[in-house]
């Protein structure tokens, strides 16, 4: 499931020295349900799929990535714990 995913992915988060929060931004659809934070400033938005491969990036989503990735920020699409592990290799440094 989805949520176990994240949650996971938050406890591995906290332990590589990062934190993670879900969050919504009431009237803006489409935006990702989490935020994690890392040291030295760096802020990404993950957005967590069904590790089963039925979740996929809607309309909405689609264009809330692009904007964000055009002001800088990672959106990586992460749905099983390779990618949770890959996420923090690349950006706990």
């Amino acid at each position: 499931m989805e949520s176990d995913l994240e949650q996971w992915a938050r406890i591995q988060i906290a332990n590589a020295g990062g934190m993670m929060l879900k969050w919504t931004s009431p009237g803006t659809k489409g935006v990702p349900d989490n935020i994690v934070f890392w040291p030295r400033k760096i802020i990404l938005f993950p957005e967590f799929k069904n590790p089963d491969g039925t979740g996929e990036v809607g309309p909405l989503q689609d264009l809330m990535h692009k904007r964000l990735k055009f002001y800088g920020h990672d959106v990586p699409i992460i749905d099983n714990k390779a990618l949770v592990r890959e996420f923090i290799n690349q950006h706990s440094r």
